[in-house]
């Protein structure tokens, strides 16, 4: 081919994919007018041909050109569009099309064709080095082109990695990535699609390896604290769209305006759309997150030090008080929890937990932690200053919460780790990939749900103030007090909870997704099951590692409990949980060996409140929502039976024993009378109120595991088991006389401020009207509160004395629980049983007192015959009747105790009547509350009492009224049966009496020092001085 035959055809190939002329075109031709080189060429003499000579003076004067700004969008355009055509033709010839072309023709026609490109290619890299160059906002015009086209720019990322790899390719990578960022920030909505726009664009450039190993080596990757994390670090921008309404992010907020008042199935369509966002931003979230971490190891190693910094210098956002300026967004901490999660999802999510040794939850804190590894950049030529220096990872993991270790004893044996470490492999992905879950779930979507509580709160109180409001301006329409400016404030109120209300349905959105829970239920799994195998190691090893163990990754799994079962039970049963999913099965089997594991060993946990907390969540599970528990039930028993168990749950099924769960929550029943909470009067109750729905819950399943569990831990004869039961009996006795008394003075009260009996003393008459509606509401509050909570206890002490009655006769308590017994039943069906007829008592304050009355008597019956008996002349069969709690009862003591529950309720007799006994039983048959066959044997008991006190007198004419002051208890007044010295005070009492006295109090009754009853001194001779003088008595 000649030479003038190839500067022809580079001419018009140039000329064609340069779109330019050598020669003066029409005034609307597209083609633009190259006049210096037609100059020059003219002036020479040359041939008027674009050639590679004149190539590059050819695409200046195009990027320089005035008039050809004008005609393109942008250089960067212009050039990129030119490299797409000269890489058409070079394809074209290169494939099928240049078959018939001559070989030598071909490659000079494929060189000249490369020579433009490899032009075009430097021009683009450094526009793209430099945004301002030629046309300038070069950066801008590339990513609208990838977005419109990004399957184009496949082989043209090719060519500028060949080109500029050694030559400012990071540089490159680190303006696109700014520009991107930028470009993200400006929009920072999710409702907006041109966001995804922008984040597809770094998705697929990460897909490009060279591309994403200088992503990773930004110098600004990790970098700022706080809320800066969002705008200064690289992935800050892209974890920073929010789908909460922020306080600087309205666009969620407009979009909820006016939604409140749509009927409910347009508000699940209104939250449906922004889920189906939500769920699309954080699929291409993690896409963007997997790529890099699967890239390299320094890029795994640089992306979990950025989530570390993330996350630790955002610790204050689960501040009771945190501000929101100055921590990270909701989003923020939403988004990276969430690709933690998934990222996590490999090995959490296997039901078989076959990778929980790969956490390595003892070590990582010393190894990873507080090493400062986690703090410290590798590669510290590619990150600034600022991100080595601190230790912001060190010092919030000195800074949590401990389980039972003090700061300065967290890190003395932190010291000791470092001194003598017990493993140097280095810790992988798994471990630090979910540590940093925890902690991210932690600031993330915990404090949303905590967040999303108090709103519902707000609402629910400015709704009642509202009305409260209204009905004064109502009240006082047209009357001198009537104050025009409520109208005005009330207007503004309104304004005020439409906002709320708004919000609070935004954060539904995003808190209430049955989605997110259960991937937020199936990691809670696994992290349940890693704190179970850190209590056995320390158990085995050093407790230490127990009691320096973070606090907040137990409280956050029964956060999240608590706010499912409560509040998102739908979530529990989610059409896609059908088994095996893990996420509803660890409700069975790890949350209940958690309940174990920490109740069972109360000293290694300082925190009451993580103790009150485990009840109310376990509560939530059994008690809120008994169709939910029966679900749940249900799916256990597939999975139980259609999956075998590994041997890692087995060892937790062998450590952990469900037919533990009674006596933890017993034990627990009885400690928390000394718990250290300032709120500790309150919290008792609530505890034991919850541990008693909790047991009926467990008692009422179908062949009950838990009842027989029940049954052997109250007849265990081990005297550490015998104790807490013995506490049991005490405490729910005193509990039972309290709340019974308080609610039934308060009803009392009630009736009185209602009747206008009732007055507080006042000389103005208006405020003495106020006072007693005050008096009023405060007496409905409490009253309320005190007869929820004696119901409950009512009841437990039925169905315990009718499963197990012995406990409840024994001599250290039986004369207490019999006068409690006779107390109350005169209140309920005495004189003054009248008092106690509140206006609409049943919705107000539900108050059942036929059920109170019943459930009374039911305990006098089945203390007063033999279980065997009661169970035969039953109507109503129990699981409590079943032969396997009859076929241990030792018939002799069963008798004896029988006569000391009837002796006892005859001794009572302050409170012990018979004729109100008798009116009770009337009551009972007209209002049809027992069976005949109940009524008949409950009359017999009245019988035996009277018997007994008979008896019991007949034997006091023979003691006399000369009994030495010394055979008398200082405290009954009764003659001793068992004297004891008392070591404290050296004081001689009977040991029924200070046995009894000591299950409430544990101390000297006489000089309140502490006291024991194993440290009572027995006095032999004394109680034969005494037995001798009985019988000396009775023979005359």
């Amino acid at each position: 081919m000649s030479q003038k035959n190839i500067q022809q055809w580079e001419h018009n190939a140039f000329s064609r994919i340069l779109g330019v002329t050598l020669t003066e075109p029409a005034p609307n031709s597209p083609l633009f007018y190259l006049a210096s080189i037609a100059a020059e060429l003219a002036a020479a003499g040359s041939d008027p041909y674009l050639t590679q000579k004149s190539l590059e003076m050819a695409i200046i004067e195009c990027l320089e050109g005035i008039d050809f700004s004008t005609r393109n969008s942008s250089s960067f355009t212009f050039l990129f569009e030119s490299w797409i055509r000269a890489q058409d033709i070079f394809l074209n010839l290169s494939g099928p099309k240049g078959v018939s072309l001559d070989p030598l023709q071909k490659q000079l026609r494929l060189n000249s064709l490369q020579s433009l490109k490899n032009l075009l290619i430097s021009y683009c890299g450094l526009s793209l080095q430099e945004d301002s160059l030629f046309s300038g906002d070069n950066l801008s015009a590339f990513l609208s082109l990838v977005i419109s086209s990004p399957h184009d720019f496949a082989d043209w990322f090719k060519d500028i990695i060949t080109r500029f790899e050694n030559d400012g390719f990071d540089l490159i990578v680190e303006n696109i990535t700014t520009t991107v960022n930028s470009k993200i920030l400006a929009i920072n909505s999710i409702l907006n699609p041109q966001v995804f726009d922008y984040i597809k664009c770094l998705e697929f450039f990460l897909k490009i390896p060279q591309f994403t190993s200088e992503f990773v080596k930004i110098p600004w990757f990790v970098c700022g604290e706080a809320k800066e994390v969002q705008t200064k670090s690289v992935l800050g921008p892209l974890f920073s769209i929010s789908p909460f309404p922020e306080e600087d992010n309205n666009v969620i907020l407009t979009y909820f305006n006016g939604v409140e008042s749509l009927s409910r199935p347009d508000q699940k369509a209104t939250i449906s759309t922004l889920r189906n966002s939500i769920n699309l931003l954080q699929s291409h979230q993690f896409k963007i997150v997997n790529q890099i971490v699967r890239s390299s190891k320094f890029a795994r190693d640089i992306f979990l030090k950025w989530c570390a910094r993330s996350i630790c210098s955002n610790i204050k956002r689960t501040g009771l008080q945190a501000d929101p300026t100055l921590s990270a967004s909701n989003g923020f901490a939403e988004n990276l929890a969430a690709v933690l999660i998934q990222l996590s999802s490999p090995f959490s999510a296997d039901t078989q937990l076959s990778k929980l040794d790969k956490t390595n939850i003892a070590t990582w804190p010393y190894q990873r932690a507080l090493s400062g590894q986690l703090d410290v950049i590798a590669d510290q030529q590619y990150m600034n200053s600022s991100s080595e220096a601190s230790e912001i990872v060190k010092n919030t993991w000195i800074e949590l919460t401990k389980m039972c270790a003090s700061t300065d004893e967290f890190l003395l044996f932190a010291q000791s780790k470092e001194q003598h470490p017990t493993q140097s492999t280095e810790l992988g992905f798994i471990s630090d990939c979910f540590y940093l879950t925890t902690l991210a779930v932690h600031i993330g979507p915990l404090v949303c749900i905590s967040k999303f509580n108090q709103l519902r709160k707000e609402v629910v109180q400015l709704e009642e103030h509202i009305k409260s409001v209204q009905a004064s301006i109502d009240n006082s329409a047209g009357s001198s007090t009537a104050n025009p400016l409520s109208n005005m404030l009330l207007e503004r109120w309104k304004t005020n909870l439409n906002t709320l209300k708004a919000k609070h349905i935004a954060m539904e959105a995003c808190v209430m997704d049955p989605q997110k829970l259960l991937a937020l239920l199936s990691f809670s799994r696994f992290v349940i099951a890693s704190v179970l195998s850190l209590q056995q190691l320390a158990i085995s090893s050093n407790l230490d590692f127990w009691k320096c163990f973070p606090e907040y990754m137990i409280e956050d799994q029964l956060s999240l409990i608590l706010f499912v079962t409560r509040y998102a039970p739908d979530a529990l049963m989610f059409p896609e949980l059908s088994p095996p999913q893990p996420g509803i099965k660890f409700l069975e089997d790890t949350f209940v060996a958690l309940v174990i594991a920490i109740l069972s060993r109360p000293e290694l946990t300082r925190n009451p409140y993580l103790k009150l907390k485990i009840v109310d969540a376990l509560h939530s599970r059994f008690a809120i929502h008994p169709i939910v528990s029966q679900f749940i039930g249900s799916l256990n028993e597939f999975t139980y039976t259609h999956i075998e168990s590994s041997p890692l749950l087995k060892k937790l099924q062998s450590d952990y024993p469900k037919n533990q769960l009674v006596m933890v929550l017993l034990r627990l029943y009885t400690d928390i009378e000394h718990t250290s909470s300032n709120n500790a009067f309150y919290d008792k109750f609530t505890v034991r109120y919850n541990i008693s729905r909790i047991l009926r819950s467990l008692w009422n399943q179908p062949k009950s595991q838990h009842l027989k569990a029940t049954y052997n831990f109250f007849v265990n004869t081990d005297s550490t088991t015998s104790y807490i039961v013995e506490q049991f009996v005490s405490r729910i006795v005193s509990d039972t006389t309290f709340l019974l008394d308080e609610s039934l003075t308060k009803l009392t009260k009630i009736k009185s401020l209602e009747s206008g009996t009732f007055s507080i003393s006042s000389e103005d008459q208006s405020t003495n009207q106020t006072n007693i509606q005050q008096e009023l509401q405060s007496a409905e509050r409490e009253a309320s509160s005190y007869v929820t909570l004696a119901h409950e206890t009512v009841h437990i002490l039925s169905v315990l004395t009718r499963l197990v009655p012995g406990p409840f006769r024994s001599d250290s308590i039986v004369l207490r629980f019999a006068a409690m017994l006779n107390y109350n039943l005169c209140l309920l069906a005495g004189p003054k049983c009248r008092d106690l007829k509140v206006n609409n008592m049943v919705e107000r304050f539900q108050f059942r007192p036929k059920i109170m009355l019943s459930e009374i008597l039911s305990v006098y019956l089945h203390l007063s015959y033999p279980k065997a008996q009661v169970a035969s002349n039953s109507i109503f069969k129990c699981q409590a009747d079943d032969d396997y709690f009859l076929q241990k009862i030792n018939l002799k003591d069963e008798h004896e105790q029988i006569e000391r529950f009837i002796d006892s309720l005859a001794q009572d007799q302050r409170s012990w009547n018979t004729q109100v006994y008798k009116s009770s039983l009337e009551l009972c048959s007209k209002l049809a509350l027992k069976s005949l066959q109940s009524i008949q044997m409950l009359s017999g008991i009245a019988t035996k009492v009277e018997n007994s006190i008979k008896k019991s007198t007949s034997q006091d004419i023979q003691l006399g009224d000369d009994i030495p002051e010394e055979f008398l208890d200082p405290i009954m007044y009764t003659i001793m049966e068992d004297p004891v010295l008392l070591p404290t005070s050296q004081t001689i009492i009977d040991f029924k009496t200070i046995k009894g006295y000591l299950l409430t109090d544990p101390r000297d009754p006489f000089n309140r020092k502490p006291l024991q009853i194993s440290q009572v001194e027995h006095l032999p001779d004394l109680k034969a001085q005494i037995e001798e003088f009985k019988q000396k008595q009775q023979s005359k």
